[in-house]
């Protein structure tokens, strides 16, 4: 319900406490804030990644259209599934990084909103190929995405599965 603690984003204020910014989600899995101000969320029990303006008054669904589909490369964003979002990485030009749990994927979201599949993994199991190969060499290379993280150098870092592996996709020199 409602009460629940994955349903609402609660920020601390110091004169106020525990405050509620939003509310009505299935089970939030994780958020970063942008340099804006809005906190980007994933709603991992309904697939979808939200906008939430600093005050909470604004919400958008900004990936995912709610659906456990395969995300579809080069769709916008809003149109594809994303089966059990997790977390999300932002870039400094406003593009991000997201990775499924359940679907096994990383998708990288654009600065025009158009989704790209970056790594194609499967959803469960133990799956852990690929060292030192491209990531557009064909194959599942991970499973069960938890979390993406950029480094200071550029460098995705992925967490997966419940065997504990971390992979690291080193930035492409420019």
């Amino acid at each position: 319900g409602s009460g629940d603690p994955e349903s609402r984003l609660m920020k601390w204020t110091p004169k106020g406490g525990m405050v509620e910014v939003a509310s009505g989600f299935q089970d939030l899995a994780y958020l970063t804030v942008d340099p804006k101000g809005n906190i980007l969320v994933t709603e991992q029990g309904a697939n979808l990644v939200h906008r939430i303006s600093p005050d909470g008054k604004k919400k958008a669904i900004i990936a995912g259209n709610g659906s456990t589909d395969e995300p579809i490369d080069g769709k916008p964003a809003t149109e594809i599934g994303l089966f059990e979002v997790r977390s999300i990485a932002l870039r400094p030009d406003g593009s991000y990084f997201l990775c499924t749990h359940k679907g096994g994927d990383v998708v990288f979201v654009d600065t025009k909103g158009i989704a790209h599949i970056f790594i194609h993994g499967e959803g469960r199991g133990n799956t852990h190929t690929g060292d030192g190969e491209s990531v557009a060499t064909p194959g599942d290379k991970i499973s069960e995405p938890r979390s993406v993280t950029l480094a200071p150098n550029g460098d995705l870092i992925i967490t997966c599965s419940d065997y504990g592996f971390v992979r690291v996709v080193k930035k492409e020199a420019s």
